[in-house]
């Protein structure tokens, strides 16, 4: 997630169930002795919130924010990701196809 300017400190991730939110604030400081004649973006809280497609597995989710880029990683849970089954093979003339 792009989040250039964001307070470090207002950064707020949390995962429950399926949903992903995301929460910060934006803040603004004018340099001592600088007068701002534009200011294209104000001081603002904002909050997103995202419908995951399958459950993750919350104790491993890791979020890094860095030059204004915000990371999350989130591993599936072990629930919900595909697993293979084992086909077991019941009597004998089975696994030649019933010839003899």
């Amino acid at each position: 997630m792009l989040a250039p300017g964001l307070d470090e400190q207002s950064i707020n991730v949390t995962v429950h169930d399926d949903t992903l939110v995301i929460e910060g604030e934006l803040k603004f400081s004018v340099p001592e002795g600088a007068k701002p004649i534009w200011q294209e973006f104000g001081p603002a809280k904002f909050r997103r919130s995202l419908r995951l497609g399958s459950a993750v597995d919350p104790a491993h989710v890791e979020a890094v924010y860095r030059n204004g880029m915000l990371l999350v990683t989130m591993p599936k849970a072990e629930h919900a990701k595909p697993r293979q089954i084992h086909v077991q093979v019941a009597g004998e003339g089975a696994a030649t196809n019933g010839k003899k």
